[in-house]
């Protein structure tokens, strides 16, 4: 049996999943998602985990680029910045995908808040939900909108560099720091000049990550607690022996630890497919036992 085990391919397991997937599992049919919605909210997720990838490649590039360009610096008395360039594009890739988690979640919102005219952008949604503009947003959700205070820095800096001018990220010395020429819409008025507008970016990417995840998480949780939770889904347990083992359960069933029936393939007329090698202690299997 332990073998067979192994060779079971898991892919439904929400214990270990974080509320945003949750609500992939479980919300997108709750609110009755159309297909555009459920394409954002798993685009909020994908790109989490595209940033997720992005980033140790960054580091590593930086851990590599720093003593090779001021190598090239002391003997030739200025360098290509090869890996800077390189660097830059990967650090301006990440807060790109950071600012479209965004753009993506006030597209979500005007899903899910129909009775009010919601904007597009995250910025007028969140500006216009302080100022108590719209009559469908619940209080609870302001108030975890207010956690979150970094999306303004990241939209500025954002801003210049999709906008206007590219940044740099030298990794000459350390910490490294990105930095703007700050073109910007005034540009007739003040001569361009580099400001360096994130002094360490592997702090600044923490908390990035860190304040979006834990206000994303805090706002999905928000909404799956304020359905109905009954709705019965077909979830995918894993393949074995080529075959896909299938349950169907709520997210009410998930959170009491019912975790819903199982569909035994092996047991319709006919069948061909292996039994489940979990089926013993399962405990959707056990439901269904116990529903004959």
């Amino acid at each position: 049996m332990a073998q067979e085990e192994e060779t079971f391919i898991v892919r439904y397991f929400p214990e270990d999943m974080d509320r945003i997937k949750h609500f992939i599992y479980f919300g997108l049919s709750e609110y009755s998602f159309d297909y555009q919605g459920q394409s954002l909210v798993t685009s909020i997720h994908s790109r989490l985990e595209k940033n997720s990838i992005l980033w140790p490649h960054l580091q590593e590039i930086c851990k590599v680029g720093h003593p090779k360009e001021k190598e090239e610096l002391n003997q030739r008395g200025y360098t290509a910045a090869i890996y800077s360039k390189l660097a830059t594009a990967l650090f301006e890739a990440i807060l790109e995908q950071y600012y479209n988690i965004y753009s993506n979640l006030a597209l979500v919102m005007k899903k899910i808040y129909t009775k009010d005219s919601l904007p597009k952008r995250w910025s007028q949604f969140k500006n216009g939900a302080f100022k108590n503009k719209y009559k469908s947003i619940p209080n609870e959700v302001i108030d975890i909108l207010k956690t979150n205070e970094i999306y303004d820095e990241l939209r500025r800096i954002r801003t210049e560099s999709a906008h206007f001018s590219t940044g740099t990220l030298s990794l000459l010395s350390k910490p490294f720091s990105y930095s703007n020429p700050q073109i910007g819409p005034n540009i007739k008025k003040t001569p361009p000049r580099n400001i360096t507008m994130i002094k360490n970016i592997e702090v600044f990417y923490n908390q990035l990550r860190s304040e979006t995840e834990v206000f994303l998480n805090s706002l999905f949780q928000y909404l799956l607690d304020n359905t109905d939770a009954q709705k019965q889904q077909l979830q995918f347990c894993g393949f074995y022996q080529c075959y896909l083992y299938q349950r169907y359960e709520s997210y009410s069933d998930f959170k009491s630890g019912n975790r819903g029936t199982c569909e035994p393939i092996w047991e319709v007329s006919n069948a061909i497919a292996p039994p489940c090698p979990l089926a013993e202690t399962c405990k959707a299997y056990q439901n269904y036992l116990n529903n004959q």
